[in-house]
């Protein structure tokens, strides 16, 4: 008996599920047809109708389960991005979010639809917010199986307004070569137009090295993906650098990087072959920020007829030497071609071309003068003959006293009959330095200088009557030295005082006393050496020093009283200091209780003994002063002043 109750109990439960599940398809259909005609704008009517679609917890003693809960939270990084989070009651809920945004101007809109494994999502604004514009976002849930699941958040606004004011992207696989015209060689710019950003226009920029600009020298619509420069002069002279800069809808410039992501045509120079080794030596500049990597150089040669390549050049060398068994009088042409690893991505040289003729050799190389300029470089002046005779010329200097010479700097053909290096990494105050020259001919041959100079290092020092100058002698003038003159100047002042002239050229040291002149100023000197007359190449040839002071430690006298009401009104240095950098000068006065009354730092702003515009009592205070020396050390003086009324 029991066991048939039991077997109609398992009946009845059977029955009763089957009737649920009838209901669930029946309850799921009905939704399904309410997304289908709904769309984006039924979800408000699922949330708004939710209590007549609630689904059946069968976990739960049949209960109806409640819809999942959208919390939604917008934070903002940015004037141009709104950063979307969310979290939801039940997550395990298959189906879609979908981001929906409101602004005033264009209602509310769907702009992302996303997987329900997706709780976050950040708005880029773009054109047509080109000002700050508020926006509210709202995130809706579409359920895959049952629409009683669907939810939406609350409305949340953004924090701020947001716009389009952030610079476009640059654009990519930038790339130059110079291409032929019947007008001859001219470059072609190209770059992969942008798809995913809303720019109005590219604006081709080439740089100027006269100023450093990068002047705009044409403008064009999105669909512009090169341009020919027709304006580049002189084309086969010169090396052009360009870069590509966008601009967007709202009329933002993108930021390019102009030092790092520019292109440039390549400028190849050709020194003509030497008939004694019968070499052709071509150098250019290399090709930056080639598409896909540089994967080296090609060189061609030409002797009227169709060009041949010669070798391939490795990506690090910009430079190659044809030994070629060249043709008396005959023109012989040369280009170079960069190529990409994978090959696909070419730029070309000019065309250059030489004569092959006989060398000249040089027969004097000479240095005029060494000399230290304006207390900064070293100057180093020269004459070569015959003009022309030199294609390379090298700057070498000693630092060991003429022990040992490196090569500092270079000039490449042409070089100049009569110019100059300027050293600028010469410590001048530190020591001297031996130069000698070395010129390359046409042939590759060394021809030294004949002369190797030095320049003029000037110390100073003191005693308590005098300040005394030592310096080495100049050497290696054709006529030698006549004499040196010695020059002193004060505190940086205008006016210049030749203290002695001619002096006799073996004499390398000078005693300045300290009677004919003020003291209290820091003095400079200087050296200047003069060649004796008969140069045929440089008359009147001169070297300078370097300038020497000496600094003595700073003198800061103080009262030890002062008078307001009287003649003595201002608390401060006396006016005669001497060796104090001013504008390191602190003073500060406290009372004896250690409370600050006053604190300047103006060295000839003096306290006048009050505080806030109120007297103080007459009474003992207490100073500190700190200030440095002309030399920068730092010094500090601590006292008492008493004020007098």
């Amino acid at each position: 008996m029991k066991s048939g109750i039991h077997m109609l109990r398992l009946f009845f439960i059977i029955i009763l599920f089957q009737v649920f599940q009838v209901l669930a398809s029946a309850h799921s259909v009905h939704n399904d047809s309410q997304i289908e005609s709904g769309g984006i704008v039924g979800f408000q009517n699922f949330i708004d109708n939710s209590d007549q679609y609630k689904s059946i917890d069968l976990n739960n003693s049949g209960q109806f389960k409640a819809p999942p809960a959208i919390n939604l939270s917008v934070s903002t990084s940015i004037l141009r991005i709104a950063m979307l989070t969310w979290t939801t009651t039940d997550p395990t809920l298959q189906g879609t979010y979908h981001i929906l945004r409101n602004a005033a101007s264009a209602g509310w809109v769907d702009i992302k639809t996303l997987p329900y494994t997706t709780l976050a999502f950040n708005d880029t604004i773009s054109f047509p917010y080109c000002t700050p514009t508020s926006f509210e976002y709202q995130v809706s849930f579409v359920a895959n199986v049952n629409a009683a699941d669907n939810a939406t958040s609350s409305q949340v606004a953004a924090s701020f307004p947001l716009s389009d004011l952030t610079a476009p992207a640059n654009v990519s696989n930038l790339s130059v070569a110079l291409n032929t015209s019947p007008s001859g060689f001219t470059p072609m710019i190209s770059w992969d137009r942008i798809t995913n950003d809303d720019i109005l226009a590219y604006e081709v920029q080439r740089f100027n090295p006269s100023d450093g600009s990068w002047p705009v020298i044409t403008t064009g619509t999105p669909a512009l993906n090169s341009y020919n420069d027709a304006t580049a002069s002189p084309v086969c002279g010169s090396s052009f650098k360009y870069i590509v800069r966008t601009t967007d809808m709202c009329g933002i410039p993108s930021a390019p990087d102009y030092v790092n992501k520019f292109v440039q045509t390549i400028n190849l120079d050709v020194v003509h072959p030497g008939q004694c080794d019968k070499s052709a030596k071509l150098t250019w500049n290399s090709y930056k920020n080639m598409i896909g990597g540089l994967g080296g150089y090609k060189i061609y040669r030409t002797d009227g007829g169709t060009p041949v390549e010669i070798d391939p050049i490795p990506l690090t060398d910009t430079s190659y030497v044809d030994n070629f068994n060249f043709v008396n009088g005959k023109f012989y042409g040369y280009s170079v071609k960069a190529y990409s690893n994978t090959n696909s991505f070419t730029s070309s040289s000019c065309v250059k071309s030489q004569q092959y003729t006989g060398a000249t050799l040089p027969d004097t190389v000479y240095i005029t003068q060494v000399s230290v300029e304006n207390d900064s470089y070293v100057s180093v002046k020269y004459y070569i003959t015959p003009d022309g005779s030199v294609s390379k010329l090298f700057l070498e200097r000693s630092d060991d006293n003429g022990s040992t010479f490196h090569t500092i700097d270079s000039i490449v053909s042409p070089v100049p009959q009569l110019y100059y290096f300027n050293d600028i990494t010469a410590d001048i105050q530190a020591q001297t330095y031996y130069y000698r020259l070395a010129a390359i001919d046409d042939c590759g041959s060394e021809t030294m200088s004949i002369n190797t100079s030095q320049t003029i290092w000037l110390q100073c020092g003191k005693t308590e009557t005098q300040n005394i100058l030592n310096w080495n002698l100049y050497e290696n003038w054709l006529q030698g030295v006549e004499g040196y003159e010695i020059y002193r100047i004060l505190d940086n002042e205008i006016a210049t005082t030749k203290i002695i002239g001619n002096v006799d050229p073996t004499t390398v040291s000078f005693p300045d006393l300290l009677t004919n002149f003020d003291i209290m100023k820091m003095p400079c000197y200087w050296i200047e050496a003069k060649e004796n007359p008969g140069n045929p190449v440089l008359q009147n040839a001169i070297s300078k020093s370097n300038t020497c002071c000496v600094i003595k430690a700073p003198v800061l006298f103080l009262p030890n009283a002062f008078y307001p009401d009287g003649t003595n009104k201002l608390f401060r240095p006396v006016p005669k200091f001497s060796f104090v950098n001013k504008e390191s000068f602190r003073m500060t006065i406290f009372s004896r209780w250690g409370q600050q009354l006053f604190e300047t730092s103006d060295i000839d702003k003096g306290w006048d003994g009050t505080v806030n515009g109120q007297f103080i009592p007459a009474g003992q205070y207490v100073y500190l002063i700190t200030y440095k020396s002309t030399e920068g050390k730092d010094y500090e003086k601590r006292g008492t002043i008493m004020l007098v009324r």
